[in-house]
């Protein structure tokens, strides 16, 4: 079920930039051009620790509990680090319902 709001999450994010106004258009197009590679790199150190805490704790493996409430609280913070965003807020949406169904005690 996670996987499905995650490729929703990318999806909705490639193609809902049409549904914004020309202003914040151009604005978020500005924004792109100077994203910061600091922000990049740490999701690029994020995803195969996020992935090896799962399987880890797929296979009670000790250190993926960890291992993974740090990768989600990184996750969290980590747009911090990219600056100022603009979306349709359905890429937002589709991420909440994400945490909030990781996070949800009825699994």
């Amino acid at each position: 079920m996670e996987a499905v709001f995650i490729i929703a999450a990318l999806v909705l994010d490639k193609f809902s930039d049409s549904l914004l106004p020309e202003k914040p258009r151009a604005c978020q197009a500005l924004i792109s051009e100077s994203s910061s590679t600091i922000g990049n790199w740490v999701y690029v150190i994020l995803l195969p620790a996020y992935l090896v805490a799962t399987v880890g704790l797929l296979f009670s493996w000790r250190p993926a509990r960890p291992l993974f409430v740090v990768t989600r609280v990184a996750n969290v913070l980590a747009p911090l680090l990219l600056g100022p965003s603009i979306d349709s807020g359905w890429y937002t949406l589709t991420l909440f319902l994400t945490d909030l169904r990781l996070w949800s005690p009825v699994s």
